[in-house]
Order: C-alpha cells, then structure tokens, then sequence
C-alpha cells in the first residue's frame, strides 16, 4: 500500500492512495521507482504485518524503514480516529478507503485499541496506510 497526505489551504490533511494491489510482490520495485521522485518519503511497515516480509528486500535496496511497536500502532489508529471526528482528515473518494473504514473493527492494545486485522473479512491495509 502505498499512500501520499499534505495539508491543505484551510488545515485539512488530504490523504491518497497512490497505488494499492493485492499480495506484497509489487511493492518493492514500485517503492524504488518512488524513491526518488517524492520527498519525503517514509516506509513505515508493522513488523507483525505480512509486510514483514519486505524488510530484507528493501534493506538490500537500501531503503529505510521505520517498523512501528504495538503502542504506536495504537496511537495512530487513536490520531487518525480524533482526526476524523474532528473533521480535520479527508480522502480523495477512494473506495478502497470507505470499504475499510465502514467494514473495520477494534482489537484492544493495552489500554488503548488498533484496527483488527485478524478477524477483518476485508483488507484493511488502506485504512492502515493511511493511519500510521
């Protein structure tokens, strides 16, 4: 999943999903192209995530990798749950983003709560993207 965000004039972060595809075979050598076009740029991969699997690839490539600990993972789904009730947070109509967002549950984490991917009947992996 790869996604982009900015602000916008009136203070909204706008968030994209620039390219979202079934598996993780693709994302390698489609980051790389990415790399040096778009600045800045963060990889940002849940290390219990089947995404795991990328980090000997993009090493190898050289690309750096900010794996995320389950109380950051919670702390984004928090910001990005406060961003959208505030209003402060939109996409650009993206389907595969309503289709997560309406069909997404919560996992407890501490004291806290993150998106469920285990027992998600759907890929939530937008909603993921977007959050951290």
């Amino acid at each position: 999943m790869l996604v982009q965000g900015w602000p916008s004039p009136d203070g909204v972060v706008v968030v994209d999903v620039i390219e979202h595809h079934g598996g993780i075979g693709w994302v390698v050598s489609r980051l790389l192209e990415l790399v040096g076009r778009h600045e800045p740029l963060a990889v940002v991969i849940d290390p219990r995530s089947e995404a795991s699997q990328l980090l000997p690839d993009l090493a190898r490539a050289g690309v750096d990798v900010s794996p995320v600990r389950s109380f950051e993972v919670a702390q984004a789904c928090g910001a990005f749950s406060a961003l959208v009730r505030s209003g402060r947070i939109r996409h650009l109509g993206q389907v595969s983003l309503d289709v997560a967002t309406a069909g997404v549950t919560r996992r407890r984490v501490g004291e806290a709560w993150a998106f469920n991917r285990r027992d998600a009947s759907l890929d939530i992996s937008p909603l993921y993207a977007v959050a951290f």
